[in-house]
């Protein structure tokens, strides 16, 4: 494998994580609207927003719901909050980086 393409695959599955991360940090169901208005704030480039929700889900990080619009929302799930939570307490980096990705919420 040469360095540009591992190089490559390193910023995609970094910037799951900070996709990942942006449920965790959100108190609420997400729209894809506001996904893909956070991912341009938080210069996710290399990754499609819907790429990344459907790995996430298909994980089971996330989970799909309706919202009062009968709208199609996202929000993390038990287990996400578990992974998540878990990963920031045994990572210094991972805990800053949700802090990080926390100001692009707000």
């Amino acid at each position: 494998m040469d360095e540009y393409k591992l190089e490559h695959i390193s910023d995609i599955l970094f910037e799951h994580m900070v996709v990942g991360m942006i449920f965790y940090t959100h108190p609420s169901a997400l729209s894809l609207d506001t996904i893909e208005q956070i991912c341009r704030r938080a210069k996710i480039s290399k990754l499609s927003p819907l790429v990344a929700i459907a790995d996430l889900v298909s994980h089971g990080i996330i989970s799909a719901d309706f919202d009062d619009k009968q709208k199609v929302c996202y929000k993390i799930t038990e287990f996400g909050q578990y992974f998540f939570s878990t990963v920031c307490r045994t990572n210094i980096n991972a805990k800053e980086l949700c802090e990080k990705v926390r100001g692009y919420i707000l």
